[in-house]
Formats: C-alpha cells, structure tokens, sequence
C-alpha cells in the first residue's frame, strides 16, 4: 500500500522560497522608490540651508521672489522674499519649492 501513496514535500523549502521572494520585492521597491524619494529629501534640505541674500526663489505655492533675508526664529529658518520693490513677506524656509538658475533667467528675460 506505501507504493501507491505521494509522499508529501518538506514545507520549509517553500517557505524560504516565499521568504527570498518578498526578500526581492522588498529591494525592488526600496531602490525603484524609496532610495529616490530620500535622496530628494536630502536634496532639498541642502538647497533650503544654503538660501542666501539675492537667490531667486519659487514657493511651494508658485510665487517667484528675491531672497531679501534668512533669520532663524524659534528653530525655524525663516526667509523673507522681496516680491517686489517696496513689498517684503516672511516665509519658513521649508516653504521655498526651488532655486532659479541664471539659465532659467537668460529664457525670461527674453520673453
């Protein structure tokens, strides 16, 4: 009677089959989203530590604006932007969506 029966295979095969396959997904997923995702973090937070007097800005609501100051208040870095001659607002720095090159500058001007 044993001959006819199968003989049923070990489960931790499978196991560490499925393991290594959640394993790679796992690295798929953190080198295809989460690595770029962090690396524009830090990217960002450089670019905002780095404002200075004169740097041409755009906020996170697109408002275009000149550097007047930076000021830390509170543990906050706040800038405040000439937007424009006599017109100065303060803004936390975490609010400034990127710099504009000169580049960008040459193409408006030509505008």
């Amino acid at each position: 009677m044993n001959g006819w029966m199968l003989q049923a295979a070990p489960a931790g095969g499978q196991a560490m089959g499925t393991m290594i396959m959640f394993g790679g997904m796992f690295l798929i997923i953190y080198f295809m989203m989460m690595r770029p995702a962090a690396k524009q973090q830090k990217e960002l937070k450089k670019m905002r530590s780095s404002l200075k007097k004169g740097d041409k800005v755009i906020t996170a609501g697109g408002m275009r604006a000149k550097v007047d100051t930076v000021k830390e208040i509170d543990g906050h870095q706040i800038v405040v932007l000439q937007i424009d001659d006599n017109v100065k607002v303060e803004f936390l720095a975490s609010s400034i969506a990127s710099v504009v090159r000169s580049n960008e500058n040459a193409v408006e001007k030509s505008k």
